[in-house]
């Protein structure tokens, strides 16, 4: 995939997260993708290391 059509799907998810359609945005995330979220897991419910499944 080329660099503008990744920044394409970069700024489409963005979009769809920022208008709330969260499936819309996670169905252009692949299934293998790995996300941490800063935090301390044991005081905020969304922190740690995350995956799509």
């Amino acid at each position: 995939m080329s660099t503008a059509a990744n920044k394409q799907v970069v700024l489409s998810f963005l979009e769809h997260f920022s208008a709330g359609q969260l499936d819309a945005a996670m169905a252009l995330v692949a299934d293998t993708a790995t996300w941490r979220m800063a935090g301390k897991p044991d005081r905020f419910m969304i922190a740690g290391t995350k995956t799509k499944t």
